[in-house]
């Protein structure tokens, strides 16, 4: 692993451009749907959408685009969202409720292939659209550790090599072994054919770094 700064200077850069390129295709998709947009973003934040360009940061809502939240454990009032206390295994609004479900590397932390389908299911169930991305399990680093194979260990290795670590995509030094194995089992990466299962019909979109896959995206009608 490398040192924890260099860690969290890889990381934001990385991520900074490939979000960017990801979020030009969500704009390409939207851009044929009709306004104003109702979107529903599964365990995301205000700031991915100022990041983005879509999120206006003196908090005046957009008058196009409608931006609704829902996490677990809401941290406060939106400024231009609404944010919403929910599970994504189980959203607490009904049927074709907004124009598109949005989850931008959320569905890798359901824990399970069931909390997944179930987390799935929901996003096609509430919107009319779905535009979901997530981390390829092949790619040889893991993401949210930046160790390469880690994710082909079983939990309990993977607990064991994180313990004691600062693991920079949860902000934390995990200390005790229970907080290791919770961590190691909270990410459950996936693979194209799995994605797919997910979303049926969708269209796939890869994103390579050196001719490999290390960014799956699907998106199309529920």
């Amino acid at each position: 692993m490398f040192p924890a700064r260099l860690n969290a200077s890889i990381y934001a850069f990385a991520t900074r451009a490939f979000r960017r390129r990801r979020f030009a295709l969500f704009q390409d998709f939207i851009s044929g749907l009709p306004r104003p947009l109702t979107v529903l973003d599964v365990g995301g934040s205000e700031a991915f959408w100022v990041q983005m360009g879509m999120g206006e940061a003196d908090g005046v809502m957009l008058d196009d685009v409608q931006i609704t939240l829902v996490n677990r454990f809401p941290a406060r009032a939106g400024h231009f969202s609404r944010i919403v206390a929910g599970d994504a295994r189980g959203l607490p609004f009904p049927d074709q409720a907004f124009d598109l479900a949005f989850a931008h590397s959320v569905i890798e932390h359901m824990g399970s292939w069931e909390g997944q389908l179930q987390m799935a299911a929901e996003m096609r169930r509430v919107a009319r659209h779905f535009f979901v991305q997530t981390p390829n399990r092949n790619f040889p680093v893991e993401p949210h550790f930046l160790m390469p194979f880690i994710q082909f260990l079983p939990v309990e290795w993977r607990a064991r090599i994180l313990l004691g670590l600062k693991v920079e995509y949860f902000f934390e030094r995990i200390t005790t072994l229970a907080r290791a194995r919770a961590v190691a089992q909270e990410i459950v990466l996936l693979n194209r054919k799995e994605f797919r299962q997910l979303f049926p019909g969708g269209r796939l979109v890869e994103e390579k770094v050196f001719g490999i896959t290390k960014s799956i995206t699907i998106f199309g009608e529920s």
